[in-house]
C-alpha cells in the first residue's frame, strides 16, 4: 500500500472524467455522476465500443484509440477536476501473449501516461479503480499490472498539484455484468440440484451500486489520498450464501445437496475448470475497517438489496 498523504480540500468543480465509460462501472458510474448534477465527459476506444451500450444524452464522448503509452488524454482532462480512471484490460481466465501485451500497455502504460498529463494541467484528484487481485499470495499477470499500474501513477504525481485515490475492489456484480457472478446466476438459473451445501469458503464481493458510490464519496473526502483502499458491501459471505441470494432474488427454490469441497475441487479440475474451483472452494476475504474508519464511507445496500438490484433486469430471462 502507498503511504497516505494528507491533504487538504481541493477546488471543485462540476466537470469530471470517466475513462472506459462503456464499461460495467464506468456507464453505471456515468449515469449516478449525471443524476447528482456532474458534467461528465467520458472516454471510448472507438464508436464499436458503444454497441448495445446506454449512456446518458448529456455525456460528452471521446474516442481515445487504443491505450497505451502515447494515448493522448488532453481532450479529455481539459478542464475537469476529477477523474475516475476505470478503463482497463480486464481478467481473463487464460491469458494469450496478446492479452499481456495489453496488461501492459493499457493498465500500466496508459494509465502512467493519463497520470502525467493530469498533473501537466493541474486536475485536482485521479481515482484509480485498481484490483483486489494485488492481494492474492499468487499474482495473475492481471494482478501484477495493477500493482504496476498504482506505482506508475504514485511516480507521476507524487509531490505534484495533483493527488491520487487507489481503490481495490474485490468481485464486482451488476446488472448484465460478466464473470463470476453471471456464471453463479446462471447455475441458479438452471434450476438443477447443486453440490453447494458443504461449501465453506467466504469471499468479499461488491455491487456496482456500492463502488459507485464510494466512488463519488471519494471525490472531495478528506485525508485519503495517496493511499489505496480495498472496498467491498461487508463481511465476506460464504459462497453457498450467495447461490441463496441469487435463488432469492429470483424466487427460484434452490435445491442443494452435500459433496465434499475436495471431490468438487478434483471433478472440476477433471473438467479443465480450475480457475471456479479456486474461487467455490477458497476463501478470499478483505478487511475493510480501515477503509470505512478513514473515509467515512458505508456502504448503502446490503447484499440482498444489491442482488435483488443486480438480477432485476434479468428477470424477464
Amino acid at each position: 500500500m502507498v503511504d497516505r498523504v494528507s491533504r487538504g480540500k481541493i477546488p471543485l468543480t462540476s466537470k469530471v472524467l470517466v475513462t472506459g465509460v462503456n464499461g460495467l462501472l464506468g456507464r453505471h458510474l456515468a449515469f449516478e455522476l449525471v443524476r447528482r448534477g456532474f458534467t461528465v465527459t467520458g472516454t471510448i476506444r472507438d464508436q464499436n465500443s458503444l454497441s448495445g451500450v446506454r449512456l446518458p444524452d448529456s455525456v460528452r464522448l471521446i474516442c481515445s484509440g487504443s491505450l497505451g503509452a502515447n494515448t493522448d488524454w488532453s481532450a479529455a482532462i481539459d478542464g475537469v477536476s476529477h477523474v475516475f480512471h476505470t478503463a482497463a484490460h480486464v481478467h481473463v481466465r487464460h491469458p494469450s501473449n496478446l492479452d499481456r501485451q495489453l496488461f501492459r500497455e493499457v493498465n500500466v502504460e496508459a494509465s502512467a501516461r493519463l497520470a502525467g498529463q493530469c498533473r501537466d494541467v493541474g486536475v485536482g484528484r485521479l481515482i484509480f479503480v485498481s484490483s483486489a487481485a494485488v492481494y492474492s499470495s499468487e499474482l495473475t499477470d492481471y494482478g501484477r499490472s495493477k500493482i504496476d499500474a498504482e506505482q506508475a501513477i504514485e511516480q507521476q504525481l507524487r509531490g505534484s498539484g495533483t493527488g491520487w485515490v487507489v481503490v481495490r475492489p474485490p468481485m464486482i456484480y451488476g446488472p448484465s455484468g460478466r464473470g463470476s457472478f453471471a456464471r453463479l446466476d446462471q447455475l441458479v438459473r438452471s434450476r438443477i440440484p447443486l453440490p453447494i451445501a458443504s461449501l465453506k469458503s467466504k469471499r468479499s464481493l461488491i455491487s456496482v451500486f456500492n463502488l459507485v458510490d464510494f466512488l463519488i464519496h471519494l471525490v472531495n473526502a478528506p485525508g485519503v489520498e495517496g493511499a489505496a483502499w480495498p472496498v467491498a458491501d461487508g463481511p465476506a459471505v460464504e459462497t453457498v450464501e450467495l447461490f441463496r441470494q441469487i435463488a432469492r432474488a429470483r424466487s427460484i427454490n434452490l435445491r442443494e445437496w452435500r459433496l465434499s469441497p475436495e471431490l468438487i475441487g478434483s471433478t472440476l479440475r477433471w473438467l479443465g475448470r480450475g480457475d471456479d474451483a479456486d474461487r467455490l472452494l477458497n476463501s478470499f476475504e478483505l478487511n475493510i475497517e480501515e477503509t470505512l474508519r478513514s473515509t467515512g464511507w458505508r456502504a448503502r445496500w446490503s447484499l440482498g438489496e444489491g442482488v435483488r438490484m443486480c438480477v432485476r433486469s434479468r428477470v424477464a430471462d
